[in-house]
């Protein structure tokens, strides 16, 4: 057999391990409650529900917006629709995919002619809060 203070140290890192293990789940649990969903990936989803709808699922879809993706909120929108439009694939424009369908999501819509002038869009549908649908011309 082992001697007593062998068995209770491996008892102790055992006991410390546990407790460790069960304070990391308490933080964890109570960071995600209060953290929520920092990125607003859930808003996106809500926001591009009807796009969803609209854009064939087996294309390539082109993405344009009003904010630079070298922001973090850029990065963030474009993935977040990424993620709503699954197992749709997105390329930011310009782009050297062929892209038909593309995919506007706005803050300001208030460029919206600049914007299909410089990348021979059409609008097709605005579906309101900034998400807009537009069809590529002269292809």
């Amino acid at each position: 057999m082992y001697p007593l203070r062998v068995l209770a140290g491996v008892g102790l890192v055992a006991v410390l391990s546990l407790a460790a293990s069960l304070e990391y789940y308490r933080t964890t649990t109570l960071t995600n409650r209060t953290a929520g969903d920092p990125y607003a990936v859930e808003i996106q989803v809500q926001r591009l529900r009807e796009a969803a709808t609209i854009l064939p699922r087996d294309v390539v879809v082109g993405y344009v917006s009003d904010v630079p993706f070298e922001q973090v909120r850029g990065s963030a929108a474009f993935f977040g629709a990424q993620y709503a439009l699954a197992p749709r694939v997105l390329v930011e424009l310009p782009s050297r995919e062929a892209t038909d369908w593309v995919l506007g999501n706005f803050s300001n819509p208030a460029g919206v002619s600049a914007i299909e002038r410089r990348h021979q869009l059409k609008l097709t549908r605005d579906l309101g809060s900034g998400v807009m649908i537009f069809r590529r011309v002269g292809r």
